[in-house]
């Protein structure tokens, strides 16, 4: 007792009053310790029972607001998510023009399946970057650097040895592996596919399993053909792929089009298009931000900037900070107010105008 009250373990304890013992003199105070039980995440850390994968880096850092919403959207993934849990596999395909959050919903989700036990992996596409198969080489690296012995346990080294091509870097990690075996085109692929289904069904095994792949308008032909070849001919269960990307004409390009036309035949696939927040989500944006509840002003002030972002929860962050960094909103006393008459914001090439209550 006297370690734990000297060496604080972010336990707290509830005073139970006093009791009278035997041999000692006057009454004796009595402390209840309250605990929590573990996540599922850590208990599997402590047990040793499943191997721990961190998240990827892109992904550890929560966001300092908290998501709002997004909830029947967030239900739709929590639903698929138990399927998954039970052993289905799952595909859940996010869109909506840029800014309209979808990253930030798919990140939010990735961090409370780890919570719970998953492993997560994390592909992201880019658009001045685009090699071949590139979030796929995000995800599986990241895969077998956090498994012991760099997944040779769980996988074969023909297997192993099939991902030379994406991950060269395993002849040095992982010295003895097999080379692919030189064969046509298709059938090199073929393997290569196999492997990364095998390799995947092997870590879902171990727990279940989330792979996030952002971005996927800016994805490749090559990428595009081992999702659907997953989706459609994968062995792999216990899995679940979320895949973000925009949905404007612009962005929908033949390879992402045809994908998704093939994908969305699949009854192992959702479809979520996100639109603009609604006022009471930005309502609840506000008040988040502020960390208080809105006065009259405020709530006038939350439905000026839902009208001029369109909802879009890219934009309605800009044009927040820019009202907190101009004064716009200020504290006085313990509450924060609208505090400028008149206050104009350039966005999007306009100037928008807001009318306040004097300071």
């Amino acid at each position: 007792v006297r370690w734990l009250a000297a060496h604080p373990v972010g336990g707290s304890y509830v005073d139970r009053g006093t009791i009278e013992i035997d041999g000692v003199d006057g009454a004796v105070e009595v402390f209840a310790v309250a605990w929590q039980p573990l996540s599922p995440r850590a208990e599997a850390e402590v047990t040793g029972d499943q191997p721990f994968v961190a998240l990827p880096a892109a992904l550890a850092s929560p966001a300092r607001q908290r998501l709002v919403g997004r909830e029947s959207e967030w239900s739709t993934l929590a639903d698929a998510w138990e399927r998954v849990e039970a052993g289905a596999r799952e595909v859940v395909l996010i869109s909506g023009e840029a800014g309209a959050g979808k990253s930030r919903l798919a990140a939010e989700f990735a961090r409370s399946c780890h919570d719970r036990g998953a492993i997560v992996l994390l592909g992201t596409c880019d658009e001045e970057l685009a090699l071949p198969y590139q979030p796929w080489v995000h995800a599986l690296d990241h895969l077998l650097r956090s498994l012991p012995g760099y997944g040779r346990p769980i996988n074969s080294d023909r297997d192993l040895g099939d991902l030379l091509v994406l991950l060269p870097q395993l002849q040095r990690l992982v010295p003895g592996l097999p080379r692919p075996a030189a064969a046509d085109p298709e059938t090199d692929r073929y393997l290569l596919f196999s492997a990364v289904d095998r390799v995947l069904a092997s870590a879902a095994r171990q727990s279940p399993l989330l792979v996030l792949l952002d971005d996927v308008h800016w994805a490749g032909r090559q990428t595009l053909e081992l999702l659907r070849h997953l989706v459609r001919a994968g062995a792999a269960s216990g899995l679940m792929i979320v895949a973000t990307f925009r949905d404007g004409a612009a962005d929908l390009a033949d390879p992402l089009a045809e994908c998704l036309g093939d994908l969305q035949r699949s009854d192992s696939v959702s479809r979520l298009r996100l639109g603009g927040l609604d006022s009471a989500s930005v309502e609840q944006f506000v008040s988040g931000a502020l960390d208080q509840e809105l006065d009259a002003d405020l709530r006038n002030l939350a439905a000026a900037a839902a009208e001029r972002s369109g909802g879009n929860a890219f934009f309605l962050g800009e044009l927040w900070r820019h009202l907190m960094h101009h004064g716009v909103v200020a504290r006085h006393g313990d509450r924060f107010r609208w505090a400028y008459g008149t206050y104009r914001y350039p966005f999007g090439g306009k100037g928008y105008y807001f009318w306040g209550v004097p300071a």
